[in-house]
Formats: structure tokens, C-alpha cells, sequence
């Protein structure tokens, strides 16, 4: 291999790099929507946040690399620095939602091994793309940018530019032979059409050309040694209000014209990259306001370690909405702001103990082998290192551990008595409470064995007056009932106050589990019918809430120690059959 060339060194576009923060905030305020009492509305703008990453991607990548790669020892040093940046913290972030994340093991291995590989969003089907660490997708996306970037930078920007026009037009050609299979075949999933433009890595690849044609334009233009720092104020706000408005302008247009779902995806996710490049390539140069809000200190750092960020943002959000809340949730700006500071604090962590280190290793270990590495620059940053490392470690270990302390104590707080609670954290049923219409809600079940039969215990809120009778079916493994008891009274439920918490307990007895393998539960008005089951293993069209499952007993594992003797576990299931 020819001898090893490294990278000339760049001036460092601090507004960029504090911009880069701004769009993985936004991502992550999108990600938060509709979760402990956050509107779905809100944070519109997130949703293309990732459209400014591959359009910076390009630009950054042609700042650097302008005029180069034009040997194999470059290209081959390019792809595995590229590598050596993206690849070691996904994989540390993949397996951390795999052992992290609820059911995450569950997922099919093959889609998790695509997911390791990077090819995930290569593969036209929203199971896949999304089957580990959701937000990997656009790892994966850029994996496959990194690979054509040499092919755009061949030839120089002239023959650069025809290439970026035909892509334009062959994406343009692709994006209506999908809308036009789509249309023939509306509820295909090989390929899942509407979502393809969404991930697909060619769909997308117009974004990342576009920050490459930036890139040539910056490269040509030369920075005029005196700017007017109030016109340059001015601008930056015109063209950030443009992508504002171009983006709403796009959404309202979509509405008013009904536009097919495979352009109506291209257009949402992939349209604003003008904007974006515009954007890009003022605040690359720019002296005022906002890119000084950008470029201090602290906006660089966030920059720096937005790459983590974005990468565990998801896993922490999943964490905190399948633990186990008291009925009354965390306000939603504590949720907000709490899940913010721990993914920050958690994202520091990984870019001072996995992102640099890893990369910075292997690039030099790559290096080595071509006896190019530099022994000064490895001597200082041998002594550096260290305390950096620990001094991060320290400073974002104490906010990390007093946010997770914080959420933690915020757990199951206000429910009144130690039983319920017990009750919810043995539930295995369902990861989220389950609601029975608009009437009552279930936070928790267990079945534990008692006297050969089955006691169950059950947290229930009351959101308002219940007018339904609850059921229980006592079914076979054909669905059939064998056994029904049937509530004639609302005593359980016409007692408590709205919005009260409480739990109850209903005995089985040995003779009403004959033939039984799983044990129901629902609610029936003479008038309206069944109550409707939002979530969880329903059954009866959805009017029954599965339970317990007689066959295979794997809930309530950790029995409650109660005072029922036989005789009284006999009169309470006579007393609730009367009911």
C-alpha cells in the first residue's frame, strides 16, 4: 500500500459544531412527544433534525477532505477513520438497549445482527430498520454515505456537479415508480413503500450531496476579514426563518393536496436540506449573534458530544416509560428536562469513555501499521487523557446519579398502601397500566397460589362513576368459558372517590380452575355493551383483559404474605359470587 498521507488540519467551525447539538435537541424533544402529558403537538421541527445532519455530514467531510482522497492509502484511511467514529459507540448503545430496554431480547436476531452491521436501513421494511436502538437507522444511512463519498469527490467539482443533478433526477424517478408500485400493492411490507424514502440510504442520499455542494462553494468563497456584525445578525435570522417557514409552508401544502404517502414522505424529511445547506454555509462564516450563542464553550462541547447524545437519548426515554409510575405521573416538564440531563450526563460519559478513546486508539493502531504515528502528539495525549477521562467521569457521574435517584424516588410515591405497591412491582403482565374504556384504569395484577386455588390482587384507579359490571372468565384453551363470575353490585368501584387508587383481592377456587388455562377480565354494560381494553393480552374482541395464565404460571413469582385461612378464602369468593 502506498505510503500513508493523514488529513491536513482544518480550522474548527465552532457555530457548526454548536449547531449540531441544536438539531440532536430537537430530535430528542420530538422523541418526547405524547408521553407523561407532553402534546403531540409540540416540537414539529425535530422530526428533520437528522436532515441537518446528513447535509452537515457532507459539507464537513468536503471541508476536510477537499482535493484529497485521491490515492488508495487515503481512501482506505478515510473509510476506517469512519468507522472507528461511528461503529464502537453503536455497538456499545445497541447492546446497552439490548440489556436495558424491556423485551428488548425478545427481538429476532437477524434483525439485530443487520442492526451490529450497519445495514439495517439498507433494508426496506420498518421492522428492520428499527429493531434495535431505533435512532441507529441513521447510522446505518450514513454508513452507506461515507461509502459513495470518495465516488462524489472523484473527478473534482465539475464532474461533481453533473453527478449531483443526476442523482436529483434519478431520485426523482425512483420516489414515482414507488408511489406508482405503492398504489398497486397499498399493503405491501416487502417493501414497506411510504417508509422507504424515509430511511433508505439512496432516498437520502440527495441530503448528504447537498452538504457536499455546499462544501464546494465554501471552499471557493474566500471569508471577508470584516463582517457587520448587525447585518450578519440579520441574515442569520433570515435564513433560519426560512426553514421555519419553507418547513410549515411544506406541511400545510401536503394537507391541502393530499399528497400520495411515498411523496408525502420524501417531501417531509428530505425537502428542507436547501434550507439546511443554507444554513450551513452562512453559519460557517458568520460573525453575529447567533453564531456567537453557538461557538462559546459550552455550546461546542454539547456539539462535540451530540454524536452520544442522539445515540442514547432513545434508550433513556424507553428506560423511563416502562418503569413502573405512581397513577399520578411526573410532571411533564420534570419527565422533559429530567430525561434531558440524564442523556446528557449519560452521553458525556460515553464520549469520554467510549467515543474518543475508542476511536483515537484505533485510528492510531490503524496508523502503525504504516509507521506514520506521531510520537510527540501520543507522548502529550498520554498524559492528557487521564485526567480528562476521570475528571469527566466524576463531574457526570454526580448529576447522572442524582437525575436516576431523583426519577427513581418518583416511583410508585403516591400509592397508598404497601400492598398496592407490592402489587405493581411484581407486575409482569403489562409494561404500561391498562385502561378500560374511559372508567376505571389497572396498574397492576397478580395471581398467587393459595389453598389450590388462584388469589388475585389488582390495583385499580377510577378516572369516573363506573356504571359497568366487572367480569372474571375463567376459560379454557379454546377460549370457551368454563367457568363466569359475574358482579351484580358496583360496591368495589362506587365506594372510592375519583381518581382514588386502590386494590382489592377475589379468591378462585380449586372447583372454578377445572379444565381452566387462562382466567379473564372486563367490564359489561347492560346498555352500551363491553368496555373496550386499550392495551395488554386481550381477548373477546378486545372487551377481556387476559390476566393470568393457568398453563404457563409466570406471574407472581414472589407470593404476598396475607391472613386468609380456607374458610375465609371460601366465604370472600361465596361473598364476590353474590355480587
Amino acid at each position: 500500500m502506498a505510503e500513508l498521507i493523514q488529513p491536513k488540519r482544518v480550522k474548527h467551525l465552532k457555530a457548526l459544531t454548536g449547531l449540531r447539538f441544536v438539531a440532536a435537541f430537537a430530535v430528542f424533544a420530538h422523541h418526547t412527544r405524547g408521553h407523561f402529558g407532553l402534546p403531540k403537538s409540540v416540537f414539529p421541527l425535530g422530526a428533520v433534525g437528522v436532515s441537518f445532519f446528513f447535509v452537515l455530514s457532507g459539507f464537513i467531510l468536503t471541508y476536510v477532505y477537499y482535493e484529497r482522497l485521491k490515492t488508495r492509502a487515503e481512501i482506505w484511511r478515510f473509510y476506517f477513520t469512519r468507522w472507528a467514529r461511528i461503529w464502537p459507540l453503536h455497538i456499545v448503545t445497541l447492546i446497552l438497549f439490548l440489556f436495558v430496554v424491556q423485551n428488548a431480547l425478545d427481538r429476532e436476531p437477524w434483525k439485530v445482527i443487520g442492526s451490529a452491521l450497519l445495514v439495517q436501513s439498507w433494508i426496506p421494511n420498518f421492522e428492520w430498520a428499527f429493531a434495535a436502538n431505533g435512532v441507529s437507522w441513521s447510522i446505518s444511512t450514513e454508513a452507506f454515505f461515507y461509502a459513495m463519498f470518495p465516488l462524489l469527490l472523484l473527478g473534482g467539482e465539475r464532474k461533481f456537479w453533473w453527478k449531483y443533478f443526476s442523482l436529483f433526477i434519478a431520485i426523482i424517478i425512483c420516489i414515482a415508480l414507488l408511489q406508482l408500485a405503492y398504489n398497486y400493492s397499498p399493503g405491501s411490507k416487502w417493501p414497506d413503500f411510504p417508509f422507504v424514502p424515509q430511511v433508505n440510504p439512496f432516498f437520502r442520499l440527495f441530503e448528504f450531496a447537498t452538504g457536499i455542494a455546499v462544501g464546494h462553494f465554501y471552499m471557493r468563497t474566500k471569508e471577508s476579514p470584516r463582517r457587520n456584525w448587525g447585518k450578519d445578525t440579520a441574515i442569520e435570522l433570515v435564513v433560519i426563518s426560512l426553514m421555519v417557514g419553507f418547513y410549515f409552508l411544506m406541511i400545510t401544502f401536503i394537507r391541502a393536496w393530499k399528497t400520495p404517502a411515498v411523496v408525502k414522505t420524501a417531501l417531509l424529511f428530505s425537502s428542507p436540506c436547501f434550507c439546511f445547506g443554507l444554513i450551513i454555509y452562512w453559519f460557517s462564516q458568520s460573525k453575529g449573534l447567533l453564531s456567537w450563542l453557538v461557538s462559546n464553550r459550552v455550546m461546542v462541547y454539547l456539539g462535540e458530544i451530540s454524536f452520544s447524545f442522539y445515540m442514547v437519548h432513545n434508550i433513556v426515554l424507553l428506560v423511563l416509560r416502562q418503569r413502573r409510575w405512581a397513577p399520578v405521573e411526573p410532571d411533564p416538564n420534570v419527565f422533559f428536562w429530567g430525561s434531558f440531563l440524564i442523556s446528557l450526563c449519560a452521553a458525556g460519559l460515553l464520549y469520554a469513555v467510549v467515543e474518543i478513546p475508542f476511536k483515537d486508539g484505533l485510528v492510531k493502531a490503524y496508523d502503525s501499521c504504516f509507521k506514520k504515528r506521531n510520537k510527540e502528539k501520543s507522548e502529550k495525549q498520554k498524559k492528557a487523557l487521564p485526567l480528562k477521562w476521570i475528571y469527566q467521569v466524576v463531574a457526570l457521574s454526580i448529576p447522572l446519579a442524582a437525575a436516576v435517584f431523583y426519577f427513581d424516588s418518583q416511583r410508585l410515591k403516591n400509592y397508598p398502601e404497601p400492598v398496592a405497591r407490592d402489587i405493581m412491582q411484581r407486575t409482569k403482565l403489562f409494561q404500561n397500566e391498562v385502561h378500560f374504556g374511559d372508567d376505571v384504569i389497572l396498574h397492576g395484577v397478580v395471581g398467587d397460589p393459595e389453598y389450590a386455588g388462584v388469589l388475585l390482587r389488582m390495583v385499580w384507579q377510577k378516572k369516573k362513576p363506573v356504571t359497568a359490571k366487572r367480569f372474571i372468565h375463567v376459560c379454557d384453551e379454546d377460549g370457551k368459558i368454563v367457568y363466569l363470575v359475574k358482579h351484580q353490585s358496583h360496591e368495589a368501584f362506587d365506594q372510592p372517590k375519583v381518581d382514588a387508587i386502590w386494590h382489592d383481592e377475589f379468591y378462585l377456587a380449586p372447583e372454578m380452575l377445572e379444565n381452566a388455562a387462562y382466567i379473564g377480565i372486563g367490564f359489561w354494560d347492560d346498555e352500551t355493551g363491553g368496555v373496550k381494553v386499550d392495551s395488554g393480552p386481550r381477548s373477546l374482541e378486545k372487551f377481556r383483559l387476559n390476566i393470568f395464565d393457568l398453563v404457563d404460571w409466570s406471574w407472581g413469582d414472589a407470593p404476598v404474605l396475607s391472613n386468609h385461612t380456607p374458610e375465609k378464602a371460601n366465604r370472600d369468593s361465596a361473598q364476590n359470587n353474590r355480587r
